[in-house]
């Protein structure tokens, strides 16, 4: 009886979310998108998500690749899958978008857009999202696939890492534990420890100060730099692993310095 019980994870076969069910199950509904299937060649844990691309390729969908924070694995689902669970470390993992308009102290993870608004403030050591745009408060630490956008004002305790990193007008930050990203641009004022991968863009009325360590750097007139600057060349690509930067748009043309 107790075997019959015991739980393992099962994989849907129409949009990839994983859900645990007791190992004898028979059939059941996916709790992601409500299809039905049977149980046995779906458990995800005897291989089959090595069947799904075929599955999907026959239903004209696409597979996304999702990579867990916490384990550090990565496993396919549908791009119409609203969640998903790691088949490794049965981490939850989120694809819709979030707001946080008041205190908040619990985990995110998401693929999605976190906003938090002006009078949110979130503090969590795991906050992961695609995009963000803070206009209130974090803590913690932040890390985000494509770019983070900064619309506040005071100090900041998050440590961040993210593809981009844009401080917008207006804002007046102080970032205490150290930033990691690709892009840099201020166009605010930031001051900080900032280790970028790419380029570092100070535009007109932007000021940076603090540390920075960067490839290149560009000062737009009428933009500030006051940063201790070591200016290192980029590293070689790594043939195995791709990294996709979120491009920043309409930013200005300005000159090397």
């Amino acid at each position: 009886m107790q075997d019959s019980l015991r739980k393992v994870p099962f994989r849907c076969p129409e949009c990839g979310f994983v859900q645990q069910e007791p190992e004898t199950l028979i059939s059941t509904y996916c709790r992601s998108c409500g299809h039905y299937y049977k149980g046995g060649a779906d458990r995800s844990d005897k291989g089959s998500s090595s069947l799904l691309p075929s599955l999907f390729k026959g239903k004209g969908r696409a597979n996304r690749l999702v990579h867990c924070y916490r384990c550090d694995k990565e496993h396919e689902v549908s791009s119409s899958a609203r969640s998903t669970m790691c088949p490794t470390c049965n981490a939850g993992i989120e694809f819709d978008d979030l707001v946080v308009s008041s205190n908040a102290s619990r985990p995110v993870d998401t693929r999605g857009k976190l906003l938090v608004t002006k009078k949110g403030y979130l503090n969590n050591a795991h906050i992961v999202c695609g995009e963000a745009i803070i206009e209130g408060r974090i803590s913690g630490a932040l890390r985000c696939e494509g770019a983070v956008h900064l619309r506040c004002s005071g100090a900041l305790s998050s440590r961040i890492t993210a593809g981009s990193l844009v401080v917008d007008k207006h804002s007046r930050i102080e970032i205490s534990s150290p930033v990691t990203v690709g892009e840099l641009v201020v166009y605010g004022a930031v001051k900080g420890q900032f280790l970028c991968s790419s380029k570092v863009r100070v535009l007109k009325g932007g000021t940076l100060e603090g540390t920075l360590v960067t490839p290149a750097v560009t000062v737009e007139r009428g933009g500030t730099l006051l940063a201790d600057s070591t200016i290192q060349p980029p590293k070689r690509p790594d043939p195995v692993a791709s990294v996709a930067e979120s491009p920043i748009a309409d930013a200005p043309e300005s000159s090397e310095s």
